[in-house]
């Protein structure tokens, strides 16, 4: 998995590393190589937003078509009304007008990480660079860690999984098999 632990230091004034390209519009310098939340290693992925400022961290570009991969990596979060990070796809890593939204998520447990994946294969441009973005119009702080990006498997973990309708012998298991849309 693609982890932090290259970064020099945690804080601000620390690149991610020298592969990936961050952006924000805001006056400190996110995101950055966080030391306190983290799911492995010594470093994870700090990213914030507010109602007026952003901010993005792009991978390195991929030579594979980015519709042939899957994403999978850990988010958390330590304020109830934060966690949204939108995963997407962008053609230029210094110019934010050209990320592409995948899949929006949310953290939803708090101070507890939570696995997400994200399957790229609805990407419909031309982009080669996966990117994590918390968009601007509210106060948001999410952490990133452990990232896997992999060729979309044949058989995609469930998620969301639900049971309804529990009988003496029966029952119907509901999931999502990627980011939309439940199964039975």
């Amino acid at each position: 998995p693609y982890g932090f632990e290259d970064a020099a230091s945690s804080g601000a004034a620390y690149p991610i590393n020298e592969c990936w390209t961050k952006g924000t519009n805001n006056t400190t310098a996110y995101p950055y190589p966080y030391s306190t939340y983290k799911h492995s290693g010594i470093y994870s992925l700090y990213m914030n937003s507010t109602t007026t400022n952003y901010s993005y961290a792009a991978m390195p570009a991929f030579a594979e078509d980015i519709d042939n991969l899957y994403v999978t990596f850990w988010g958390y979060k330590t304020l109830a009304a934060s966690g949204q990070v939108v995963v997407g796809v962008m053609s230029d890593p210094e110019d934010i007008t050209t990320f592409d939204t995948v899949a929006e998520l949310r953290v939803n447990a708090l101070s507890t990480w939570e696995m997400f994946d994200v399957d790229l294969s609805t990407y419909t441009g031309n982009g080669r660079y996966i990117a994590f973005y918390t968009p601007k119009g509210a106060a948001n702080t999410v952490y990133i860690d452990d990232i896997t990006v992999m060729e979309t498997p044949s058989c995609i973990r469930p998620q969301v999984v639900r049971v309804e309708g529990i009988g003496d012998v029966t029952a119907t298991i509901r999931w999502s098999p990627s980011v939309s849309g439940l199964t039975d």
